[in-house]
């Protein structure tokens, strides 16, 4: 013969509540954990669209740093300076001149 177990109301209500408790904690930990989760995702987005910005910056940068350089270089060659040899004063020299330092002009530490 099987033995049964009466339970009384409060023994059930204990049992419940037991449960209830047990379920609370359990739904809080995965609701921490997916709001952890969704905190980290977001912020990856926003420090992936911070890189992508960045490169797009130093994209841009170079860009520019490529043309200033071509610039520089066009208005130094030999060819510029020669069409605006008026506009810059020169004159053509005849006798060269060398300085020859002394001690006077020497710096001392």
């Amino acid at each position: 013969m099987t033995s049964y177990k009466v339970i009384s109301q409060s023994n059930l209500r204990q049992e419940s509540n037991k449960y209830f408790i047990f379920n609370a904690i359990g739904a809080g930990i995965v609701l921490l954990m997916i709001i952890i989760s969704l905190t980290q995702v977001n912020a990856g987005i926003f420090y992936s669209l911070k890189i992508k910005q960045a490169n797009f910056r130093l994209t841009t940068l170079r860009t520019e740093n490529e043309r200033l350089a071509q610039e520089v270089s066009q208005l130094n060659s030999l060819a510029n300076i020669d069409q605006n040899i008026s506009v810059l004063g020169m004159v053509k020299t005849t006798k060269i001149n060398y300085l020859s330092p002394t001690e006077e002009t020497l710096a001392r530490r």
